[in-house]
Formats: C-alpha cells, sequence, structure tokens
C-alpha cells in the first residue's frame, strides 16, 4: 500500500510538472513582450462572452448548438490560461478544444447537408471523425503540435464548401453565413500575416484572430440556427 502510494504521488507529480512546463512562444505579442501574452489572454475571454451570450440568449436552444457554445467557453478559459502561463498542458486545453468545437460544427453541417441522403451523410461523417480523432492524437507529438496551425486551418476551409453545399439547397437570406466566413477569414488572414511580419506594431494578430473567430462563428450559428427553426426543413433536433 505504502508503495502504491508513493508510485502514485511521484507519478502525479511528473504529469504536473510536464503539464507546467513552459513552451517557446510561437507568438509575436510573446516574442516582442515576452510572458504573459496580455493582448492575447484578454481577447481569449471574448470567447467566453459569445459562448454565454449564445447560450443565455434563447429561452430554449438545440442541444448540438448548446454544445458549441459549451466548448467555445472552455476553449477561451483554456487559451487564456495558455498565453498567460505558456504551460503545454494548457496548450493542449485550447488545441484540442479547437479542434472539438470546428469538429462537432462541421458535422452539424453535414447533418443538415445530407439530411436527404443518409448514405453520403455515413460517409462524409465518418471521414470526420477519422480525421479530427487522428488530428487529437498526433497533435501530443511534438513533430505534429508544429503543424497544428496548419491543420486547422485546413480544416476550416471545409467550412466555404459546406456552406455552399447549404446555399444550394437553403438561401441565406440575411447572410449570417457568409458574413461569418468573411470574419473568420479576415481574422485568419490577419493572424498569418502579422506572425510573418512581426514587429513591436503588429502585436495584435492574434488577438484579432480570438475576436474575429468567436464574432465569425457566432454569424455562422445564427445562419444554421434560422435554417434549423424553418419548418419542414429538418427533422426535429432535440432542445434543452
Amino acid at each position: 500500500y505504502k508503495y502504491t502510494i508513493k508510485y502514485l504521488r511521484i507519478k502525479i507529480k511528473k504529469y504536473i510538472m510536464e503539464f507546467n512546463k513552459i513552451i517557446e512562444t510561437p507568438f509575436c505579442e510573446g516574442k516582442i513582450l515576452g510572458i504573459p501574452e496580455y493582448l492575447n489572454s484578454i481577447s481569449s475571454l471574448y470567447m467566453c462572452y459569445i459562448g454565454y451570450k449564445g447560450l443565455t440568449r434563447y429561452t430554449e436552444i438545440y442541444i448540438d448548438i448548446y454544445k458549441i457554445y459549451s466548448l467555445l467557453i472552455i476553449c477561451g478559459i483554456s487559451s487564456f490560461l495558455f498565453h498567460y502561463t505558456m504551460f503545454f498542458g494548457w496548450k493542449m486545453f485550447d488545441e484540442i478544444t479547437m479542434i472539438l468545437t470546428l469538429w462537432h460544427g462541421i458535422f452539424i453541417l453535414k447533418k443538415m447537408s445530407y439530411n436527404r441522403t443518409k448514405i453520403k451523410f455515413i460517409k462524409y461523417t465518418t471521414y470526420l471523425h477519422i480525421f479530427n480523432s487522428s488530428f487529437i492524437v498526433l497533435n501530443f507529438f511534438k513533430g505534429w503540435s508544429e503543424y497544428f496551425a496548419v491543420l486547422f486551418g485546413l480544416e476550416i476551409s471545409t467550412l466555404i464548401y459546406d456552406y455552399y453545399l447549404l446555399v444550394q439547397q437553403y438561401k441565406d437570406k440575411n447572410l449570417d453565413g457568409f458574413y461569418g466566413l468573411v470574419l473568420m477569414g479576415i481574422s485568419a488572414s490577419t493572424w498569418i500575416i502579422t506572425e510573418n511580419f512581426c514587429n513591436e506594431y503588429l502585436i495584435f494578430g492574434h488577438a484579432v484572430w480570438h475576436i474575429g473567430m468567436a464574432n465569425g462563428l457566432n454569424n455562422f450559428i445564427n445562419y444554421i440556427i434560422k435554417l434549423i427553426n424553418k419548418e419542414d426543413q429538418f427533422e426535429t433536433w432535440d432542445i434543452v
């Protein structure tokens, strides 16, 4: 019994040390001003605001939408802690919740795009699940984690095609989905440009990404909710 407790203590201490291992910041703000990254940390909390606003805006909310807003809050908190500390553990929390949020969002789009063709829905969602499961596992390996932004960006770009499929079936009358994609595109481009041309005047790039992506995602969700609310468009969706 004593040896078991001692072994567990050693293991827990080892895991805590691994979690709290400080990594070299890949972000412009950290390179110029050091850690903590105040702009990146504070802007992360905007995701929590959008998530909370989404959860409390409706008296009833679809369970699938509820999951996305909940994940967005968790992502905002973990992102704040990551940028404030640069701990490896919070980096994993941040990136995995990002993957889960996008994964679930794309699943909803597939559910809507192929709601009348079950075989295609099963086919494409199977690909989706295999890709994202592998993405999460590979992200723990040092060599692969360096490509997180590239892989995540590639998956985000698939939203364009999913949006195209939806618009072919159901018009985006208020352009919420379109504006959402534009906001996400601008914020992603800003981050890429500012990181590649990093200087003291461009430390805001990743903060713009946090705010722009949160707003863009919110716009896209509004488009989805409006589609679901249309009578006889889709099968009944579970409500919280």
